[in-house]
């Protein structure tokens, strides 16, 4: 078992959470990120190697869209909305990726008073320095997986650029994406950055 305060990381939607999180209520950090962003990330991720489950973007983004579970992640609309419910509940920090990326040093004050940490400058500094984006992939190809798959660049930390979309989407799947974020997304007060 592992020591207190301990952190753990799940991509599992809040009905998956095991029983105890619901008893115990610990802090959860919620991070989303703008569904178009999502969906080439997820098939670069699922489309690769060693996965390899998708030869085409359109074949997994029809399933996307379609609300299909996406291996044990469930799928984008039901995911963010459901912890988007539970935003008010004092355990719970609703964060947005594009926000972060946008100002990290932000961000990061944010989550260390939801913690309870004071941070100084410095610290906020150097916490910022080693969650960007150029940091992680640098670090990322020393990891086991990299190691063992033999690969070159991490399915894992691939550009984290918000509003990559642009280059895989076609107008026709922009425009369908559209219309299911406006389905998801109505009445709900959820917005995202797109680009």
């Amino acid at each position: 078992m592992m020591k207190s305060p301990r952190v753990m990381a799940t991509h599992a939607p809040y009905d998956l959470l095991p029983t105890q999180f619901h008893e115990k209520r610990p802090k959860l950090i919620y991070l989303a990120r703008n569904p178009k962003d999502v969906a080439v990330s997820a098939f670069k991720h699922f489309g690769g190697s060693p996965f390899h489950v998708y030869d085409e973007f359109w074949q997994f983004l029809e399933e996307f869209l379609a609300g299909e579970a996406i291996a044990n992640i469930g799928y984008w609309g039901s995911h963010v909305l459901d912890w988007w419910k539970r935003r008010h509940e004092n355990n719970v920090l609703y964060l947005k990726y594009e926000d972060i990326r946008k100002d990290p040093k932000v961000g990061i004050q944010n989550i260390a008073e939801f913690i309870g940490k004071d941070l100084t400058p410095e610290d906020i500094d150097k916490i910022a320095l080693h969650c960007s984006f150029d940091y992680m992939k640098k670090a990322s190809k020393d990891e086991v997986f990299m190691k063992a798959f033999g690969w070159k660049e991490s399915p894992f930390v691939r550009r984290g650029k918000v509003g990559g979309w642009k280059e895989t989407f076609t107008v026709a799947q922009n425009e369908m994406m559209d219309k299911c974020c406006e389905q998801w997304l109505k009445g709900t007060g959820l917005e995202f950055e797109m680009e």
